[in-house]
């Protein structure tokens, strides 16, 4: 066991994967899995995000609907373009893979099962 270190930001990894839809086989998936960073909010930041993006007008919450990634996805490793080539993380990047709703849900798990210390129990 480690101490316990309080610090002013906290961030945290999950390997994260992805159920992907086949473009080749009817009614199956592909897992697809990444590591992305996380920065972990506190209470008090998680109810500040929220309300702001609440008090933006509605054609622009509706333009970001995944505000909340958008906050705490602070990196990743391992997604590669078609050609298998690397794809570095960036906000615009970022926006293409939670355009993909199956993205979307395995991030937000992904964050989570992180911040609440969750993990995959085999035989329960």
């Amino acid at each position: 066991m480690s101490d316990f270190v309080l610090g002013a930001r906290a961030t945290f990894s999950r390997t994260v994967t992805v159920r992907v839809p086949s473009p080749d086989k009817p009614d199956t998936h592909e897992d697809q899995s990444l590591v992305v960073q996380y920065e972990a909010l506190t209470d008090e930041e998680a109810l500040a995000l929220d309300a702001g993006h609440a008090a933006l007008p509605e054609a622009e919450r509706r333009r970001r609907p995944h505000y909340f990634l958008d906050r705490v996805v602070i990196g990743w490793s391992g997604p590669v373009d078609t050609d298998g080539r690397p794809v570095p993380f960036s906000a615009e990047a970022l926006a293409r893979a939670l355009a993909r709703p199956w993205t979307a849900r395995a991030f937000y798990r992904g964050y989570g099962d992180g911040v609440s210390g969750d993990e995959a129990r085999l035989g329960n």
